[in-house]
């Protein structure tokens, strides 16, 4: 496994870079059955998403419309 460490500046913009705000400040939730649109910044961007389920649900999760070398 790759563990990455490093010191940024924190982006207004960017309140879902990590698992921490997401998951102690809701900050984003997907309603279910709903479509967001993000940004990729660079090849190295992080987005964290959160959401809720039955504990029975199947689920599908679609990526789609990434730029040109950002896979």
């Amino acid at each position: 496994y790759e563990l990455k460490v490093g010191v940024y500046t924190p982006d207004q913009y960017e309140v879902n870079d990590d698992i921490y705000n997401v998951n102690n400040q809701n900050n984003p939730v997907i309603s279910i059955n709903s479509s967001i649109s993000a940004s990729l910044d660079n090849q190295d961007d992080i987005d964290c998403y959160k959401f809720s389920l039955a504990s029975s649900t199947n689920i599908g999760i679609r990526l789609q419309n990434i730029p040109s070398g950002m896979d």
